[in-house]
């Protein structure tokens, strides 16, 4: 980070698309819990709703569910069965029958 900018002289670094795997990347925080992963994809999704409405496809949000949705035990089952959703409350509705 900071200290390779300043020992090479650097105007600065950039983060790759690599960020979409862990959205957690600049807090420094590596055990996200699995109630804040959900929690932020629902937050992330609801802003895409709440400014693109129906002028975008849902369908273009889907490469975020596995940032957010990993690293804990049945996320491989839950990714799958988010990844068939079509719609925030389709989203909400799959969080919630996994007792979410």
């Amino acid at each position: 980070g900071e200290s390779f900018v300043k020992e090479y002289g650097l105007d600065g670094y950039m983060v790759g698309r690599g960020i979409l795997t862990n959205p957690w990347f600049f807090s420094g925080r590596e055990d996200i819990s699995e109630g804040e992963r959900l929690d932020t994809l629902r937050k992330h999704l609801e802003i895409f709703e709440s400014v693109y409405g129906d002028s975008k496809s849902f369908n273009t949000q889907k490469k975020y569910i596995k940032a957010y949705i990993g690293g804990f035990d049945g996320a491989s089952k839950l990714r799958e069965d988010l990844m068939k959703a079509n719609t925030l409350e389709e989203i909400k509705m799959i969080i919630n029958e996994n007792g979410k």
